[in-house]
């Protein structure tokens, strides 16, 4: 395919509708580009085209991604504003050269960190890139901190660290699993521009980081939170779920829609017992592996009605995609579809 021909190839997926098949065929094309013609003629169209694309559809492919840790970054990585770095190991050999290929990362706006391993010192550096300082949606979810020489204190200071550095990124969605240390990032200004969070309960010795995360916070204003509590367990008394639940009633005002994941059996009861007056939506989440869990009983549908009339209630059995724009997708289909789902 001559340069020309693959000029035109290229059109088709960028004048659809944005799509992560389009976007895949995008890559997929670009690449074939001389270095110096891409430059020149090329990223000028694209980045014109996709100017009007969602941010998290711009992901890097791993391929990509690896090119970058490797120090063997290419021009057409400029076209992404997602930079997935979900799952990698990142030492100190990966970090510098991520470092050294900043010429290829601009304008990033999405930064996924789910699952990567990563030291706290490589921490510092990543979270103080040049390139990332307009990183606006982090999922920092299940980062594995490498503590084998200074053992689990090590682990929760690189946690701890991680949200007093995300204090300097303007983020407007954020999602962690571990909340220890959280409350300085919420109780801080940067916190104000939220818009979603997803915050996270999995260790169970860890029961009261969820909760002192949102000490002192007052007036955290939301559209939409998530609340993650797999590992419940019959220890967790009425009273500590039912003080769980008032945090989030009183102190976060999620104006859009609050979600529960969350063993039923554990939280339903504190759940009906606060005013949920200041959102639209509630969502009650059921895995599929949750069978044992049946829905939330219809008394607790008729002291939420009592409570907040004006609130819509919803019961799904799976969360698909818990980014702001999987929220905000499947919150649009549940409000088409009100009342079929329960």
């Amino acid at each position: 395919m001559n340069h020309n021909e693959r000029f035109g190839a290229l059109r088709a997926p960028l004048q659809g509708p944005p799509t992560p098949k389009r976007w895949a065929q995008v890559c997929r094309i670009v690449r074939g580009f001389a270095p110096k013609a891409f430059e020149d003629q090329v990223e000028p169209y694209a980045q014109e085209m996709l100017k009007h694309w969602p941010v998290h559809l711009r992901v890097t492919p791993r391929s990509w991604a690896k090119a970058l840790i490797r120090g063997k970054g290419f021009p057409a990585i400029r076209l992404c504003r997602h930079l997935d770095l979900s799952k990698f190991i990142l030492h100190t050999d990966e970090m510098v050269m991520l470092l050294r290929s900043q010429r290829y990362m601009q304008d990033l706006r999405v930064l996924n960190l789910r699952g990567a391993h990563i030291d706290v010192d490589e921490l510092r550096l990543l979270y103080k890139h040049p390139a990332l300082q307009q990183v606006e949606h982090l999922n920092a979810e299940f980062s594995c901190y490498r503590f084998t020489r200074g053992g689990p204190q090590s682990f929760m200071q690189a946690i701890q660290a991680q949200h007093e550095l995300m204090i300097g990124l303007p983020l407007k969605s954020l999602l962690v699993e571990d909340t220890s240390g959280l409350n300085t990032y919420l109780s801080s200004q940067a916190a104000q521009q939220l818009t979603y969070l997803k915050v996270g309960q999995w260790e169970q010795e860890h029961s009261d980081h969820l909760s002192r995360a949102f000490d002192g916070v007052e007036g955290l204003h939301l559209e939409h939170l998530v609340v993650h509590l797999k590992n419940t367990s019959e220890r967790h008394s009425d009273a500590y779920m039912e003080r769980l639940m008032k945090l989030f009633s009183e102190r976060v005002r999620a104006s859009e829609s609050v979600w529960i994941d969350a063993p039923m059996r554990h939280y339903c009861h504190a759940f009906a017992a606060q005013s949920w007056e200041h959102t639209k939506d509630l969502i009650f989440v059921q895995e599929p592996h949750d069978t044992f869990a049946p829905p939330p009983p219809i008394d607790t549908f008729k002291v939420l009605d009592q409570r907040s009339p004006s609130l819509r209630l919803h019961h799904v059995k799976r969360l698909r995609d818990d980014s702001l724009h999987g929220i905000e997708q499947t919150l649009h289909t549940l409000r088409l579809t009100h009342g079929e789902e329960l």
